[in-house]
């Protein structure tokens, strides 16, 4: 490749990759995330349905999830310097719609670190919250059937799905269930709906094998349970690799004299403080482990 041709692909890679960050035309950027301010008055629900109308690109838009101070002071601070909508209030997407799971925000499914209500709020009726203008824009929950001005929000970088926890640039789920490595890997492609690009879990380095196992140590329901991870060397005419992806493994971290050749497939086992053991892909292994990588969730 001559150097010109060079420069110039360099180029269109960084062109590429700086574009994927800006947010949509129309939308205004805080952080990792992008907000479009709705100035129609709607209900609750219809405000986000509004929202994921938008759909630039290829993210998933509902109203806003506020996660830090600094997001609330930004957004407030927007909604001031519109003479639009500084005299409105704008629904979020926090909601109570289903009373036994609690306050959840819409876009992620996350129940709220940060918290920034008004004075005696939340009160007992009202399933749908909205930044108060008469009140400093804290939230005040009301009936989601009130016709308010509405904020949405996607993120350049998409959040875990309920019940994953995040390392690195992968979400990961443990979950204690009796199945074999088939019927594990199966149960994991249908874990996040409409995405099919989940698998068991591929441990590609020492801090990822020290992640998923202090997962599984978090919780005692886990104990004394082998756990199905994505390695497997079904076709045994070529080397073990991770299901998600095909590769072969470049760190391992088999218990010693393993893999023995008792099986194709792979768990974390127990009882070597879960270093790797090779087994029968079809006996019943006693909980497994998925994952997703961040980049597939956009």
């Amino acid at each position: 490749m001559s150097k010109v041709k060079y420069i110039f692909v360099l180029i269109s890679c960084i062109f590429a990759t700086v574009q994927a960050q800006n947010c949509s035309e129309g939308f205004d950027r805080f952080e990792d995330s992008c907000y479009y301010f709705v100035r129609s008055q709607l209900g609750w629900y219809d405000a986000d349905q509004y929202c994921t109308s938008l759909r630039p690109k290829t993210y998933t838009v509902h109203l806003a999830s506020i996660e830090s101070q600094n997001e609330q002071n930004w957004i407030a601070d927007k909604i001031r310097a519109d003479s639009n909508l500084r005299d409105r209030s704008v629904w979020i997407g926090l909601n109570n719609a289903d009373k036994k799971e609690g306050w959840l925000w819409t876009r992620t499914y996350q129940t709220p670190d940060y918290k920034n209500w008004g004075s005696g709020q939340p009160v007992s009726s009202g399933r749908c919250s909205r930044m108060h203008y008469q009140h400093s824009y804290r939230w005040h929950n009301t009936a989601c059937s009130g016709r308010y001005s509405s904020v949405c929000e996607y993120s350049l970088t998409a959040p875990c799905p309920k019940g994953f926890d995040r390392y690195q640039n992968s979400c990961y789920k443990v979950i204690p269930t009796t199945l074999d490595w088939f019927e594990a890997e199966q149960f994991c492609t249908y874990a996040v709906p409409d995405k099919y690009n989940v698998h068991l879990a591929s441990i590609e380095s020492s801090g990822e094998q020290q992640f998923i196992v202090e997962r599984i140590r978090a919780d005692s329901a886990n104990r004394n349970r082998d756990f199905w991870v994505g390695g497997n060397r079904i076709d045994s005419k070529k080397n073990w690799a991770w299901v998600a992806n095909n590769k072969r493994f470049s760190y391992t971290n088999w218990n010693s004299g393993e893999p023995s050749g008792s099986g194709q497939c792979m768990w974390l086992d127990t009882d070597y403080s879960y270093r790797w053991n090779d087994k029968d892909c079809n006996s019943n292994g006693s909980g497994f482990v998925c994952e997703v990588e961040l980049a597939d969730l956009n």
